[in-house]
């Protein structure tokens, strides 16, 4: 009953005293305060697979002999890339992408054909030469995809084995803005110097969806012989998902002592976001560590 007369009390100029902010209080102090809040979130998504199934080989290279993550690409797009939608040639063409192609001879080909045309080449030469090429000379096979390499010791690095017989499908968790992450361990690893002190350096470790946490912190903790010979000791510093807020005791760069929304870690990186999203960072986890980075469970 007092919901439904709300409306027509509080533009009645008589009862206009009873509906107004105390002494000192306006909407400037609500929007004050709001900005001191640091939203968190109550539950994070679970991590997914990706549609795409890769393939598992056992190749020797310069590295020695190691099991890869593979799958098959168009011949072109070794030295295309794309930027908002629009091809162009990946200057310096593609070199990165030709080392992980896995027949030698379709990559000494495609390598000695850039080198030879590399002034003469624009996209549709490119695309016109990939059109014809066959593997071997004009008696050979034509070629529309290759195989390339896409992550070695795949079940290592977010791939999962899901093939009944063991001859190796595997599919990836999906990562990237918009998808959920498994979150990421710390890993504190100490380890005698030889001036007797402790060194001390961190690891950043992935929970993939094919892992789990408790799976991914059991073998993230079990030494091997080499750091039980080397008097390693290995701890948890702490456990991380993105989107969850952390804090630093002290700045890191330009960033100011406070709480963040942690963005993602990968690769000895952490990314962060203010809460009004005016302020982000990204930086070696060491910098973090040595400022008290911490995951925050009373924000």
């Amino acid at each position: 009953m007092v919901l439904s007369y709300l409306p027509a009390w509080t533009h009645d100029p008589n009862k206009a005293r009873f509906f107004k902010f105390p002494e000192g209080v306006h909407r400037g102090t609500f929007e004050t305060e709001i900005r001191k809040v640091v939203p968190a979130p109550l539950a994070f998504a679970k991590p997914v697979l990706e549609a795409t199934i890769y393939g598992k080989r056992k190749l020797t290279d310069k590295n020695g002999t190691h099991e890869y993550g593979v799958k098959r690409v168009p011949l072109n797009s070794l030295a295309v890339k794309t930027d908002k939608g629009r091809p162009s040639l990946d200057l310096p063409l593609g070199k990165a992408n030709l080392g992980t192609v896995v027949d030698p001879v379709i990559r000494k080909e495609v390598s000695d054909h850039i080198t030879q045309n590399k002034d003469m080449l624009t996209l549709e030469t490119w695309n016109a030469w990939c059109a014809t090429y066959r593997r071997g000379g004009m008696n050979g096979p034509l070629v529309k995809k290759v195989l390339i390499k896409v992550a070695r010791e795949p079940e290592a690095n977010g791939y999962r084995d899901i093939s009944k017989d063991g001859t190796g499908q595997l599919r990836r968790t999906r990562t990237g803005k918009g998808f959920a992450s498994g979150g990421y361990f710390v890993i504190e690893i100490s380890s005698p110097a030889k001036n007797g002190a402790i060194r001390k350096r961190y690891k950043i470790a992935s929970v993939y969806s094919h892992t789990g946490k408790f799976k991914t912190q059991e073998q993230c903790l079990a030494p091997n012989d080499s750091e039980i010979a080397q008097n390693i000791r290995k701890k948890i510093q702490g456990f991380y998902q993105s989107g969850c807020i952390v804090e630093i005791k002290q700045p890191v760069k330009t960033l100011p002592a406070g709480k963040y929304s942690l963005n993602y870690m990968s690769g000895g990186k952490v990314a962060v976001t203010s809460p009004d999203g005016k302020q982000s960072l990204i930086a070696a986890l060491t910098l973090f560590i040595a400022a008290g980075f911490r995951a925050c469970t009373d924000s």
